[in-house]
């Protein structure tokens, strides 16, 4: 009897060893790769919208790791872009010039939680986290928005932008909540 329980626990205690391995295989990678595509290299910058600072450049052909996606500046009709996983500043690059080899990567913020906030005044959300972005809708004083994550557009993080989940960007000084909104990332 000793010996059947044996057999029967090490048959058990191996499916349970190859269904964790099956698990684990199918679950999602923690960084994306991709390669740029794109004559003479692509702008990383430090926000999602051309109109913020350029902070790095990837060459033509470069292997980069992508931490997660957010909707931006249309860019040759793609609106989304990447945050590129590396040591030191946000690198932010257009999706139109990189080719990913697996699957597209998770969104920022993607926590499975929104935050409620306030909107303090009025203010137009905007396609990117930029004035200059074009203007989605105007966002009255006293109304609500769910937002994700945030971002900082401007050099030493003096400008907050944060990404809403239905109308685009708007600046973290016309909003108000009680929760720590994180920074966009996966």
């Amino acid at each position: 009897m000793r010996m059947v329980t044996r057999i029967v626990g090490a048959v058990i205690a191996g499916a349970g060893l190859m269904a964790a391995l099956a698990l684990s295989a199918t679950a999602a990678p923690r960084f994306v790769t991709g390669t740029v595509d794109a004559n003479g290299g692509l702008n990383g910058r430090i926000a999602p919208s051309t109109h913020t600072a350029k902070n790095y450049l990837f060459r033509d052909g470069s292997k980069i790791s992508i931490d997660c996606r957010t909707k931006g500046t249309i860019v040759g009709g793609n609106a989304e872009w990447y945050l590129v996983a590396a040591e030191g500043d946000a690198n932010w690059v257009s999706a139109r010039y990189v080719d990913l080899t697996g699957p597209a990567p998770r969104w920022c913020g993607d926590s499975g939680e929104t935050i409620s906030v306030k909107i303090t005044k009025d203010v137009w959300s905007r396609q990117g986290p930029s004035t200059l972005d074009k203007k989605r809708r105007l966002q009255h004083a006293g109304g609500g928005q769910e937002v994700l994550c945030y971002v900082y557009t401007a050099a030493g993080g003096s400008k907050r932008w944060v990404v809403t989940l239905e109308d685009g960007w708007v600046p973290a000084s016309a909003v108000k909540t009680s929760k720590e909104i994180p920074f966009c990332q996966g």
